[in-house]
């Protein structure tokens, strides 16, 4: 019964995501951050007006290579090039901001229990730390796989162990969330 969005301002690989994006209702691919946020604003508005319960996956290009779209409030530190700590330093505080904006733009249904808010990113980045730089290579270091994650449930109980867990894992989102909802995934075979 949900109306659902995926938006990205990066095409993403096709496989496995092909099969993943024909479960949206709607498909999006703005040409900037900026453009994906304004995009999920104006969804959500209309989701409001509707009154249609919606889910929005939206994925946000920055903070990834080449480290070069940090508008200038958030240019802190300074630009040496496209593969330097400080252009991804600047990079993570606009994303951070990006964060900041949508959610704001649930923050009324989420006040209401009406919405359930989740961050977290992909993956991280490895800054020559040892030696290598990107995310590609198949090494496990922490900056690649420690990643922030905010999960805001409307009225869950969570004790302080679960509130700030010393480690999760992407896995535990699917789970959590469908338990929290009291719903069991549909199958939808292809």
């Amino acid at each position: 019964g949900y109306r659902t969005l995926f938006i990205s301002s990066s095409r993403i690989s096709p496989y496995p995501s092909d099969q993943m994006l024909k479960m949206f209702d709607d498909v999006l691919y703005p040409t900037t951050d900026d453009e994906a946020v304004a995009l999920v604003a104006q969804y959500v508005a209309a989701r409001r007006a509707d009154g249609q319960p919606y889910f929005v996956f939206a994925f946000i290009y920055a903070p990834h290579y080449p480290f070069t779209s940090a508008k200038p409030p958030f240019r802190r530190f300074p630009l040496v090039g496209p593969e330097s700590r400080s252009n991804y330093m600047n990079e993570v505080l606009q994303v951070d901001d990006y964060v900041r904006q949508l959610l704001g733009i649930v923050q009324a249904d989420f006040d209401a229990g009406r919405t359930v808010f989740l961050a977290t990113g992909d993956h991280g980045e490895e800054l020559r730390e040892h030696g290598m730089f990107g995310h590609a290579p198949a090494t496990f270091w922490n900056e690649k796989v420690v990643v922030p994650f905010v999960l805001g449930m409307p009225g869950a109980v969570m004790p302080p162990g679960v509130r700030a867990p010393v480690l999760s894992s992407h896995v535990d989102v699917w789970p959590t969330l469908f338990e929290y909802l009291g719903v069991a995934p549909r199958v939808n075979p292809a």
